[in-house]
């Protein structure tokens, strides 16, 4: 079982809108190569947060079946990606500390 703050899907794609630059709107309604390559490290991170692959994909606008894509893909490119993982997690962690 894993326990999923209240506002954890939201931390996130702010997360990940602090990294990339890139607007909410933008993440979620794109389908540029830029774009969606920040969406999967969302999906990833969302996933990996203890949200279902099928929230974490929604989170982003795209398909549970998108969501399943983009996490065995960033899982096969993980050392490419890792750095931007963990500046997404950094991102996260901060708004989560800043609830309290």
């Amino acid at each position: 079982m894993k326990l999923v703050r209240k506002n954890t899907k939201q931390n996130v794609m702010q997360a990940v809108v602090q990294v990339s630059g890139y607007t909410e709107e933008e993440l979620k309604d794109s389908r540029k190569h830029d774009v969606t390559d920040w969406v999967k490290l969302g999906i990833y991170v969302a996933n990996q947060s203890g949200i279902s692959i099928k929230d974490s994909a929604g989170l982003f606008g795209r398909h549970f079946a998108t969501g399943h894509q983009s996490i065995n893909k960033v899982k096969k490119n993980f050392d490419d990606v890792e750095e931007g993982i963990t500046e997404i997690m950094k991102a996260k962690m901060k708004l989560e500390q800043s609830e309290w």
